[in-house]
């Protein structure tokens, strides 16, 4: 499952009602801190009935699950006059670990599937550059020893599937000229990134 961080927003102040909504279990929206007031959290179970969860007091946070889950899991209502400040959920504690969460599980998928599917998974999570990730950024790519281990994969698989992928899908190899022994004519060898 996806773990969803809600982008960098503006912190905002807002006022509730006694018995205004907040916010509905499912709904996406930022993280929220009580300034003054009690908010009220509710379930709704499978048959969308409600059954009082919690409260919130000033100090407390509204919303913090919807960093690991993308979305509210309660619904909070106002019990008195509330007034809420939105948090940039990203700077949050929870967001850098749901974030780290997310990486473990990317992390995984670097051992799973075909050899050109691992190297390829691998260079677009140093890069994240799209289609392409290290056009013109060898240097970026670890060394083929290294890329062995993270992938599962022998240093032979490694290089020979880099030099199969080439720079087509976005993993370089070098090729360089050298001369034959015999004749002293010159051939082309396809060279991948030295280990």
């Amino acid at each position: 499952m996806p773990i969803h961080l809600h982008p960098r927003i503006e912190r905002k102040t807002r006022t509730f009602k006694r018995g205004e909504l907040i916010h509905l279990a499912a709904d996406k929206g930022p993280v929220w801190h009580i300034i003054e007031g009690t908010v009220r959290l509710d379930l709704h179970d499978a048959g969308n009935s409600t059954m009082f969860a919690s409260l919130a007091l000033p100090g407390d946070r509204l919303g913090i699950e919807s960093l690991v889950f993308g979305h509210y899991g309660f619904t909070a209502r106002a019990l008195t006059p509330c007034t809420l400040t939105s948090h940039d959920a990203a700077d949050h504690p929870l967001a850098q670990m749901a974030a780290a969460a997310q990486r473990a599980a990317q992390v995984v998928a670097l051992r799973t599937g075909s050899a050109a599917e691992r190297i390829q998974r691998l260079a677009t999570l140093l890069t994240n550059d799209g289609a392409q990730p290290l056009a013109n950024k060898r240097h970026l790519l670890p060394r083929l020893a290294d890329i062995a281990e993270i992938t599962n994969l022998t240093v032979e698989t490694v290089s020979r599937t880099t030099a199969m992928l080439g720079s087509a899908s976005g993993l370089p190899h070098k090729k360089y000229r050298q001369k034959s022994v015999t004749g002293g004519c010159a051939r082309t060898f396809d060279q991948p990134l030295a280990a």
